[in-house]
């Protein structure tokens, strides 16, 4: 019924051995999302998932906040630990309450916000401005808010990962290859995405396909 309803492919196996992850049609992948409850199963994963298709991009869940450097030594693009994630919050909320309000109103659907990453790259207006005109600019045309960019930096190793600055100094002028991070409310959202002219997210990776192949994802 699933795959039927929802256009879902459902693989069942050892998600920690390279045989069952080749049934998911790694070539094909562009993302990966791995997120059991035990740790060293989602780290073999990773690493095997990068062995089997160096070009995904691979977000990994784990408890223990120490395997962060090992799976960004690996290429994984990023990596989230829900106990150090939900001790902040806890923190936020008993000294801070409206700032763990945010969080959750941004996280939760519900509350109709939404927080987009665009990247700079033509039709994108926004190429080459400076961050305070920009954030006037898309103000102005939509109503939504600019708070930060993404730009990338050089990982120990030689891979790169994006340096994420919120609020930069004033006069730093958006570059072709950054991302710029966009918040909105229900009611700007579609004109933002109208005026802005390019998709928000990532691009598809770069691994060659056949003729009339599509991306898809995968999730362990």
């Amino acid at each position: 019924h699933l795959s039927a309803e929802s256009d879902v492919f459902v693989a069942l196996g050892d998600y920690a051995q390279g045989a069952a992850l080749k049934l998911l049609n790694l070539p094909k992948a562009s993302e990966a999302i791995v997120a059991s409850e035990d740790d060293a199963r989602n780290v073999m994963t990773a690493l095997i998932l990068k062995e089997l298709a160096p070009h995904l991009r691979v977000v990994v869940s784990v408890m223990r906040e120490e395997l962060r450097e090992t799976l960004h030594a690996a290429g994984v693009t990023y990596v989230i630990s829900p106990s150090e994630l939900g001790g902040r919050m806890v923190a936020a909320a008993a000294i801070q309450p409206e700032i763990a309000q945010t969080f959750d109103d941004l996280t939760t659907t519900s509350y109709h916000y939404s927080m987009d990453e665009f990247p700079l790259v033509a039709p994108n207006p926004l190429v080459g401005l400076e961050f305070d005109a920009a954030s006037d600019r898309v103000r102005a045309e939509t109503g939504a808010t600019l708070v930060g960019i993404a730009r990338p930096r050089p990982r120990e190793g030689g891979k790169r990962f994006f340096e994420v600055v919120l609020s930069p100094p004033a006069g730093t002028r958006l570059e072709t290859g950054w991302y710029v991070l966009i918040l909105s409310g229900v009611d700007q959202i579609q004109k933002l995405r109208s005026w802005i002219r390019v998709a928000p997210g990532r691009p598809p990776s770069r691994q060659p396909r056949p003729a009339g192949s599509t991306e898809s994802a995968v999730q362990v």
